[in-house]
Parts: structure tokens; C-alpha cells; sequence
């Protein structure tokens, strides 16, 4: 039936969806790997009128899972047309990973030797909210080998998406070996620097080396280069790393005293006693010792001071100083009894063969040294040559001597001098020297041994004057040796003194098997009792008791009476019982 005219609908219009919802962007729910996504419309029309139906792919209030979706939204009118829109939802995973446990705080050793110790853990484990598996690293890795101290360890576990979990630990090696010191210096064994109680030692090492590689430290107390005192000190050498751990050696260093004594103030020679009894005791001041160790030492003498019967003759006094160390100095003297007799100037027991002179004025015969005797007088002897009334020097110098070879060893305590006899001349000032078999000349000297005695001659050509020596000497040969004089050199003289029992008994047991030769070595006339002693091949009693007093003397050769005994050479002489 038709019913008027009209415009019908197209049945194939498609409806329109608008808007469409804008793209999405979320993060996961917390602890998973989905986000809830949910949107408004999109809303459609149609022009039927009719309400199009609008479904979404996936539709909105889905849990999304991470990562970019595409949303489809479409719309279908009852005739079947439809129109559709899209946008994206985009779930982001900024959710971090959980790593644990993380591994405990690791302390070890060192390797042996080594600078390093071999350092392992286990884990840590990571988990991870998207359900994938994080990786996980540490630095540095388990396995490695890590220096001596204290490392931190950072292990990193790291998700699909880039989120990042960390933790860290540390590592402490310790080092706890000792270093090596080798080699330990030897034991040191010297002997005291000259004079003083120590000696300087040195020695060289030892050498630390240490696994760690760096250098110890080694210090030895006392140091090297140290004076040590006498006797033992244990040195110990210690070598200490940079970790404190310590290794030490020890040795000795011995300081031996090898140094004698040295005695001071020794009465000189001999000590002249010419008051009292023969028997009388005699006294002394003792010598004073001193030693390089600086303690104090006991003296003593044998014969002590103040002790013993001197009997007529002389007595050998050794006195001995000795350290604790059992080094030790001796120094010996005489007494003396009564040495004071003139030796035979003036009464002719000295014959003129053995007075000589540097020089004699005009001739020897007159004015020569046989004219020296004291108390000779000038004069003619009867059809005789004329004889000057003492010795004339030909030049006045300090050069001129007079001397007398006693042809023994004899003690001289003094000399008595004058003048020449009616003449003003005489010797104002002189000097004295003397010598012994194989000894030097020597001056007669002060007292304190400071200098060569001056002594004080005449005032006059005929007073005797005595001058005594500050203590005697031991002698062969006595000089004197004029230093000023009135005129002209002119002197008379003779000497005072005693034998020498202990010599005397030596030349009598040499001249036993001998005639003495005569030695006149540099204008000298004079025994040499050596060369008798060489040849002899007795072995008479006399020379039994000289090697008596050899074996009581031995050793003792400071005194004049061991030298001239070391001189002859006593062992060289047969084979006897000393």
C-alpha cells in the first residue's frame, strides 16, 4: 500500500565511535607483572537512531600485562554495519628486583707466600615482579683472588626492563704471615777500640722480604755502628711488615778487653836506701793503675810497701796490676841498701883505658880525660910530661862529653864534680846520660820523668860538689855532658854508687869459660859479655843460678836488669836445669 512519500534510511550506513579513549599508560601493580587498565567510551551513533553496540578488545578493567597492547573498540548497528577505533595501553615495569640474601662480610688469610687470598660466596638470589629471572653480578666475582685489606663487593641483579636491585659486602684479607729475615749477621767477636771501653762493631744485613710484597721495616737493637762495652750483648734484628706481623734473629756481639793496664808513678829504677839497718823495712808509694775498662784496679807488689826484711844488697820489687779480664802490667824497681860509694874515679879502681873524651885540649896525655880523677892535682911527675889538674875540653860547646865504662852493670846514684885544680875554670852546669848493654843512650831525667835533668856544678875549681841522681840508674857507661861551665870546660869527677849483685853474678858466670873480648864499637872500649855468653858451653854452678834468675824475671822485661838479661839470651846457653 503506498502511504505518501518519504525518505528511508540506507540500511548500510555504519555508525560512528567517537571519541575514541586516548592511549594508555600505566605501571604494574605492586609485586605483579599486569596493571588494571580501565577507560570511558568510546561512544557510538547510529542513523537508525537505534544505540549501536560498543565492545572493546580486551575490554577496559583488564589486567594488562607488561608491555604495549593494542585496544580495539567497535561498534555494530542492528543492520549489522559497524565502525571501530584503537589506541594502546602501555604497562611499564618500574618495579625493582628483590636480591637476597646477600652474601655475609668474608674475612680470610692470605694464600701461603702469596699477597692474595682465593675469596668464594654463594648467591645472592634475585626474583622479580614480571615472573623472568633478573641477572645478577657481583664485582669483583666470586672465584677471584683479592688483595690483602679490605674490598667491598657490589652484586647487582638487573630485570628485563632495566630496574636495578643492589647490595654489598666486604672482603677482608688479612695478612698473617711473618715475613723471612735471612741471613741473621754472624756472632761478632773484636776487641776494644785502643784506650776505651768499647768497640765499634758493624756488621752488614739481615734482609726482610714479605709476601705482601712491600718491604718490612728492620730495626736491630743495639744498631750497628754502636759502640758495645766489654763482654757479651745479645743483638736481636726485628722485621716488621705493614700488616704488624713480625719475625726477628738474634746473634752476639762479644767485646774482648785485650788491653793491658797501664801503671803510673813506678818508683824509677831503683830506690836508694842509705839510712837505718840493713835489715830495716822499707816503704814506698805504690803505682797508681789505670785501666781502659774504667774500674778500678788493686796494685800490688811483691814485696808489698812496708813489708819484709831488706837485706844488705838490693831487693827486686815487681809490682802488678790486673784487670778483671786478666790483662795485666807490671813495672819493677830495687831497693838499694847504702848506694852510695864512690866507684873508683878517685882512688884508680877505674882504670884510664876506660875514661874517654869527645875532644882533650892541646894533648891527651896532659890535659886528657886520666886527668878527670877527683881531687887529682896538676903537676910534674918526677922526669915526667906535665899533667893538667883536670879534663880540658878542646872546644867549649854542649857537644863535649866526658864518659866511664864501668866494664859491668853497676847502680850509679850520683857524681861528684870539681873544678880544675889552680885554674878558674869549672863546669857551672851539666847533664848525665848512661846506657846499658844493647840500650840507647838515655839522660838521667826529673823526678816526674818530664824532662832531662840540669844539674848544678861548682861555684869554684876545688869544692867537691855531690849531686845525687833523682833515683840510680843502671849502668855501663856514664856520661856527662857539660852545658855551661866558668873559663873553660875543665872538671874532675867520680862516681857514686854500688854494684849490681844480680849482674855481677851474670859476668862472673860468662867470665867463668872466657876471656871477656873487647867491643870498641864507636871509640868504645869495652866487655861484651855477650859474645862470651854464646860461646860458653860450661854449665858450671854459676851459670845454674844466673838461669835461676832468669826463670824469676821472666816476663818482666820493663825493668833494665830483663832487657840486658832478653840481650844475652840466657835459654841459648846449654841444655842445664833452670
Amino acid at each position: 500500500m503506498y502511504l505518501g512519500t518519504r525518505k528511508v534510511a540506507s540500511y548500510n550506513d555504519a555508525p560512528v565511535l567517537a571519541p575514541c579513549p586516548a592511549n594508555q599508560t600505566t605501571v604494574t601493580n605492586p609485586g605483579q607483572a599486569t596493571a588494571l587498565i580501565t577507560w570511558e567510551g568510546p561512544v557510538a551513533t547510529d542513523n537508525s537512531g537505534d544505540i549501536p553496540t560498543v565492545t572493546c578488545s580486551p575490554p577496559s578493567g583488564t589486567n594488562l600485562t607488561i608491555g604495549r597492547t593494542t585496544v580495539k573498540c567497535t561498534a555494530v548497528d542492528v543492520s549489522g554495519n559497524q565502525d571501530s577505533c584503537s589506541f594502546y595501553a602501555n604497562v611499564i615495569d618500574n618495579e625493582d628486583p628483590v636480591l637476597a640474601p646477600c652474601p655475609a662480610n668474608q674475612t680470610t688469610v692470605t694464600n701461603p707466600g702469596q699477597a692474595t687470598a682465593l675469596i668464594t660466596w654463594e648467591g645472592p638470589v634475585a626474583t622479580d615482579n614480571s615472573g623472568d629471572i633478573p641477572t645478577v653480578t657481583c664485582y669483583p666475582p666470586s672465584g677471584t683472588n683479592l688483595t690483602i685489606g679490605r674490598t667491598n663487593v657490589t652484586c647487582m641483579a638487573v630485570d628485563v626492563s632495566g630496574n636495578k636491585e643492589s647490595c654489598s659486602f666486604y672482603t677482608n684479607v688479612i695478612d698473617n704471615e711473618d715475613p723471612v729475615l735471612a741471613p741473621c749477621p754472624a756472632n761478632q767477636t773484636t776487641v776494644t777500640n785502643p784506650g776505651q771501653a768499647t768497640a765499634l762493631i758493624i756488621w752488614e744485613g739481615p734482609v726482610a722480604t714479605d709476601n705482601s710484597g712491600n718491604i718490612p721495616t728492620v730495626t736491630c737493637f743495639p744498631p750497628s755502628r754502636n759502640n758495645f762495652p766489654i763482654g757479651r750483648t745479645n743483638v736481636t734484628c726485628m722485621a716488621v711488615d705493614v700488616s704488624g706481623n713480625q719475625e726477628s734473629c738474634s746473634f752476639y756481639a762479644n767485646v774482648i778487653d785485650n788491653e793491658a793496664p797501664s801503671l803510673a808513678h813506678c818508683p824509677d829504677q831503683a830506690i836508694n836506701r842509705s839510712h837505718g839497718s840493713p835489715t830495716s823495712v822499707t816503704g814506698w808509694k805504690e803505682p797508681m793503675a789505670t785501666d781502659n775498662s774504667g774500674h778500678s784496679l788493686t796494685v800490688t807488689c811483691d814485696p808489698p810497701s812496708g813489708t819484709g826484711n831488706f837485706s844488705n844488697g838490693q831487693k827486686h820489687v815487681i809490682c802488678t796490676a790486673v784487670d778483671e779480664y786478666g790483662n795485666q802490667d807490671s813495672c819493677s824497681f830495687y831497693v838499694i841498701d847504702n848506694c852510695l860509694h864512690q866507684l873508683g874515679m878517685e882512688d884508680g879502681r877505674i882504670e884510664n883505658g876506660q875514661i874517654t873524651a869527645s875532644s882533650s885540649w892541646r894533648n891527651s896525655a896532659s890535659h886528657g880525660p886520666r886527668n878527670a880523677r877527683l881531687n887529682h892535682q896538676r903537676g910534674t911527675t918526677t922526669g915526667g910530661p906535665y899533667f893538667a889538674g883536670a879534663w880540658i875540653a878542646a872546644i867549649n860547646d854542649v857537644n863535649q862529653w866526658i864518659q866511664v865504662n864501668l866494664r859491668a852493670v853497676m847502680w850509679v846514684s850520683g857524681v861528684m864534680i870539681q873544678g880544675r885544680d889552680g885554674y878558674d875554670r869549672w863546669v857551672t852546669k851539666f847533664k848525665v846520660q848512661y846506657k846499658t848493654y844493647g840500650v840507647d843512650w838515655q839522660y838521667v831525667q826529673t823526678l816526674n820523668k818530664q824532662e832531662d835533668m840540669v844539674f848544678d856544678g861548682n861555684n869554684d875549681e876545688d869544692t867537691v860538689v855531690t849531686k845525687p841522681f833523682p833515683s840510680p840508674v843502671r849502668a855501663t857507661v856514664i856520661r856527662i855532658q857539660p852545658m855551661q861551665w866558668h873559663g873553660r870546660i875543665s872538671l874532675r869527677f867520680d862516681l857514686i854508687g854500688c854494684e849490681d849483685p844480680e849482674w855481677h853474678l851474670i859476668f862472673k858466670a860468662v867470665s867463668s869459660t872466657a876471656s871477656a873480648p873487647m867491643n870498641t864499637t864507636n871509640g868504645l872500649d869495652e866487655y861484651d859479655p855477650f859474645q862470651v855468653w854464646k860461646t860458653s858451653e860450661s854449665l858450671n854452678e854459676n851459670i845454674h843460678e844466673a838461669h835461676k834468675l832468669n826463670a824469676k824475671y821472666k816476663g818482666h822485661y820493663k825493668s833494665s836488669f830483663a832487657r840486658d838479661w832478653a840481650i844475652l839470651n840466657i835459654d841459648k846457653v846449654g841444655s842445664g836445669s833452670h
